[in-house]
């Protein structure tokens, strides 16, 4: 059923004639923060301990961030779609205080979306959106110290979710332009939901734009991750054809 919602989306930009379209692509620098809870079971536990866990504020180290978007239009219909890649790391200590934690993570985020113009003048751009994302994570650990288990743990999670939200545009004047978006979602995480804010200044190409984004997930019953927050300020350039 994932596969089928993300192909029906492709096959309806197919039969869209090339000349009519709008399309745009987006490439932002991004150095965002996150708040995260994980929990990974560790081998050989006495009974009655969950295993280790820790806090993403001890991951301090951004190893790679890459963050992009794709919008296609033809008249009130779109399609939207954006990629965030993440990678961090740092160290901890274990439930044991002898026991060092060193951690690897990686996130992957993918928005598919189509949208619908429900109203237009020539001051606001307004579209209701709907599609789904997808949250892959994956934690590397390696435990070190203590007398129970050393090694390397590889746990990993997959999210995805069913998305409804509204993308707008205010237009101050001919330059300066205000894009705005917000979407909500359930699935497989108990809650997701996002909210960003821009500033824009159009040139002949396309936009400057400065933005901040808030990204939000909760998964109350999860091994890995309980919740995940990815928020900050970005600045990037936007491609019109």
């Amino acid at each position: 059923m994932k596969k089928l919602i993300i192909w029906s989306l492709f096959f309806s930009i197919g039969i869209l004639h090339a000349n009519e379209l709008k399309q745009q692509i987006s490439i932002y620098g991004w150095l965002p923060t996150f708040d995260a809870t994980m929990r990974f079971k560790i081998p050989n536990h006495p009974a009655g301990e969950s295993g280790d866990k820790a806090n993403a504020n001890v991951l301090n180290s951004l190893d790679a961030v890459f963050m992009g978007s794709y919008e296609l239009r033809k008249e009130k219909w779109s399609f939207l779609s954006d990629f965030i890649y993440l990678k961090v790391s740092g160290d901890t200590r274990g439930i044991n205080p002898d026991v060092t934690l060193d951690l690897a993570l990686t996130g992957k985020i993918y928005g598919f979306y189509g949208g619908y113009n429900i109203f237009q003048t020539n001051k606001n751009d307004i579209n209701a959106i709907a599609g789904m994302r997808y949250f892959g994570l994956g934690l590397n650990v390696k435990r070190s110290g203590g007398k129970r288990w050393n090694g390397t743990l590889s746990p990993s999670v997959d999210t995805y979710d069913a998305i409804v939200g509204l993308k707008g545009r205010y237009s101050i004047d001919k330059s300066w332009n205000i894009p705005y978006q917000f979407d909500i979602g359930t699935g497989d995480s108990d809650l997701t939901w996002q909210a960003s804010v821009s500033i824009a200044y159009q040139f002949d190409w396309g936009d400057i734009i400065a933005t901040y984004r808030y990204l939000h997930y909760d998964k109350k019953e999860s091994f890995l991750i309980k919740d995940f927050d990815l928020y900050g300020p970005k600045v990037g350039v936007v491609f019109h054809f």
